[in-house]
């Protein structure tokens, strides 16, 4: 099995919390609010509202197949309980998101 295939299947049954995500270091991309929305262990869909310095964008539903969610203009690689890469199809815009925790950043 080669290492992308053995990423996929391990992370077929990975977990994300549902909360605010942020992109540590860059400031210009905004907040995200996810709902995770799951059948069993496995993950269907994210909801993402787009928020902070953007105002209010969305909520835009995002379809998951095993660890990545994507509708042809954002994609989500989920990577953690607390964390995913997310990437605009459209722009050259990526990040390592992650859980805001209470207490300072």
């Amino acid at each position: 099995m080669n290492s992308t295939l053995a990423f996929l299947a391990l992370n077929s049954f990975l977990s994300l919390e549902t909360g605010l995500y942020i992109c540590p270091g860059n400031p210009d991309i905004c907040d995200q609010d996810v709902r995770v929305y799951q059948s069993g262990k496995q993950i269907t869909a994210l909801k993402v509202e787009y928020v902070g310095y953007c105002g209010s964008m969305g909520p835009y539903l995002y379809p998951c197949k095993n660890a990545v969610c994507t509708d042809g203009n954002a994609e989500f690689v989920l990577n953690s309980r607390g964390g995913y890469a997310w990437k605009n199809l459209g722009h050259p815009f990526r990040c390592e998101f992650r859980k805001k925790r209470p207490g300072p950043e």
